[in-house]
């Protein structure tokens, strides 16, 4: 469960809404646009649904997501059913869902065994011939340099910078072991269960589409 000073850093605005403004296109590149409308899809940590609206947006019409932290505003008439519970041992029955996304989230896990342990339940929920997507940052040389100025109030002091400054600091203690541990994560992703599709590297971020054969 997210701190309150990491909900209070993250929901911000207007750092949130711009945060949520980028988020359909990043969502088309990864390939979610493409999908069939029908899907059952679950949104792993979900957080206030921003994926799910835009999914609901697009015309997806079986929508689930899973949070550990209670958000009040999840509106009990809302466009996907809201489940609180732990990415590691998921409330679902076995071959739920045909879709499974974990968007800007997976460093949330910590380092590798959070990962595999996670992986292993998104096999396990995911229809043969499911499919899982994930963005997220990779740990590469870029990434620490850039968190490490952040860390250390390098940066150019914007309300958007200082923000996500602040949400970095949050995650830090969870978010550093998955960065050190970054070899092994990715063999988690790469070698485990799923199967790799596709994977597009960004200067920042990665966006890996998984199998389930």
């Amino acid at each position: 469960m997210e701190s309150v000073s990491w909900q209070s850093a993250h929901y911000q605005e207007p750092y949130n809404s711009q945060r949520k403004a980028k988020y359909p296109a990043k969502m088309e590149r990864l390939g979610l646009k493409d999908e069939d409308r029908a899907a059952a899809v679950l949104d792993t940590c979900c957080g206030q649904g921003i994926a799910l609206s835009v999914m609901h947006d697009w015309g997806f019409t079986a929508l689930t997501g899973l949070d550990a932290t209670p958000h009040p505003d999840w509106a009990k008439d809302g466009p996907a059913v809201i489940h609180q519970g732990d990415v590691h041992a998921m409330p679902f029955p076995d071959h739920s869902f045909d879709i499974v996304t974990n968007l800007h989230s997976l460093h949330h896990l910590g380092g590798a065994l959070g990962v595999r342990a996670f992986v292993a339940e998104v096999h396990r929920v995911l229809k043969p011939g499911g499919r899982f997507y994930i963005i997220d940052f990779p740990g590469s040389p870029q990434i620490w340099l850039l968190f490490r100025m952040f860390r250390a109030g390098l940066y150019p002091p914007t309300g958007s910078l200082r923000n996500f400054a602040a949400i970095v600091d949050e995650e830090w203690s969870y978010k550093a072991p998955y960065l050190r541990e970054w070899p092994a994560v990715a063999r988690e992703l790469h070698h485990g269960p799923l199967r790799v599709a596709s994977l597009k590297q960004r200067f920042f971020l990665y966006y890996l589409k998984l199998v389930k054969d």
